[in-house]
């Protein structure tokens, strides 16, 4: 089955992002998904997750459920993972993903090559976009969307796509949130011991 592949340089993210969409939502989203990404494989500034989640935190589901609810995913309509790098082209076409959108039609939907923890394959998805330039901002009816995209440099000019994401603003910036805030039903457990 063959790879789903982008251009080396494709025009959606040779321009530059307009100085408007570079406000303090984006230094946030930009430092957290960057620097304090919950991946201590990629940054020495990461946070280290499970101080904040616990250690089951991916095991539980508990923190999954709830980025998936911001961001209003569902599995099989604009949230697919893919088990093999060959699948990619399949469930771009499934997502619509195979093409970047219209922008009237943008809405939250993620394509990725799961390599073992689904979100924390997102989050790296995405400070690798961020990290290499492969991302734009648009805003479609007062909604900022993030267009990501991310993978490996193939035999030809060209990249082997691994992620393909549109993310509203406001989703990146729950899950910071969500993240940060910790599991509050671990924290509610321990206050009704202590009382």
């Amino acid at each position: 089955m063959k790879n789903l592949t982008s251009p080396l340089m494709p025009e959606i993210f040779n321009n530059a992002i307009p100085k408007k969409y570079l406000d303090n939502n984006f230094q946030k989203i930009f430092e957290f998904y960057i620097l304090n990404v919950p991946n201590s494989n990629v940054s020495n500034k990461s946070i280290d997750i499970t101080k904040i989640w616990g250690e089951k935190v991916w095991k539980n589901m508990k923190l999954r459920a709830e980025l998936m609810k911001v961001g209003d995913f569902k599995e099989n309509i604009n949230y697919f993972k893919a088990q093999r790098l060959n699948e990619m082209n399949n469930i771009a076409a499934k997502a619509h993903l195979d093409k970047i959108p219209a922008l009237k039609k943008l809405k939250n939907n993620i394509i990725f090559y799961n390599q073992k923890n689904e979100f924390i394959s997102i989050f790296f998805y995405i400070r690798c976009a961020f990290a290499h330039g492969r991302f734009t901002i648009k805003e479609v009816n007062n909604e900022k969307f993030y267009i990501l995209e991310t993978g490996n440099k193939g035999k030809k000019q060209e990249i082997i796509v691994k992620a393909r994401m549109i993310i509203k603003e406001e989703t990146l910036l729950k899950w910071i949130d969500i993240i940060l805030s910790g599991n509050k039903t671990k924290e509610k457990k321990k206050e009704k011991v202590l009382v």
